[in-house]
């Protein structure tokens, strides 16, 4: 949560709040992920997307009925808020398995460009949101016994993310197949 407002003088302030600060990585790197299987998964979902963003960008930009809409309705949404929702996700996730989200060293972005079809990146996302729909299941009773409310409502942020996520990435599929560009 960043606070914005002017100092006296009129210039800019920009300030933080400590909940928007996480202890991440300095360099990221998918092999540094491979010890946490949820920190990979994300790290990977978020450079499927933000490739999907570039090659959806290329395409809005092609003269023909319906191209620029893929821009309004695809692009932005990704850019403004898919985007940086799975990246403050991934910034809450540690790098290994046994770590603390709290203490770090979390997981970042590792901006890679994905070249899969957007098909078996559909599937990646639906089977992470699958994974941690179980997860959910599986250790919500656990979680809230132990009273760790926040990694559960953590979770359940991730999993809702997730599913909007899945939904869009759903859409411009189905887009993507009207308008006969392979994405």
């Amino acid at each position: 949560m960043h606070r914005r407002g002017r100092g006296g003088d009129g210039r800019l302030l920009l300030g933080f709040t400590e909940q928007a600060v996480y202890p991440i990585v300095a360099v990221p790197n998918l092999d540094d992920y491979q010890t946490n299987p949820r920190a990979l998964a994300l790290a990977e979902r978020f450079n499927a997307l933000y490739s999907l963003m570039l090659r959806s960008l290329e395409h809005s930009f092609q003269k023909g009925e319906g191209f620029h809409r893929l821009f309004f309705e695809h692009v932005v949404p990704i850019m403004h808020q898919h985007l940086p929702n799975l990246a403050v996700h991934l910034m809450q996730t540690p790098i290994w398995k046994e770590g603390s989200g709290n203490i770090g060293p979390n997981a970042a972005p590792t901006w890679q460009y994905d070249k899969r079809s957007l098909k078996e990146q559909l599937k990646g996302f639906e089977t992470l949101t699958h994974a941690v729909e179980k997860d959910l299941r599986k250790g919500k009773k656990a979680l809230l016994q132990r009273g760790a409310d926040t990694a559960a409502s953590r979770d359940q942020a991730l999993l809702q993310t997730l599913q909007q996520v899945t939904a869009h990435v759903a859409r411009i599929e189905e887009t993507s197949t009207r308008l006969g560009l392979h994405l």
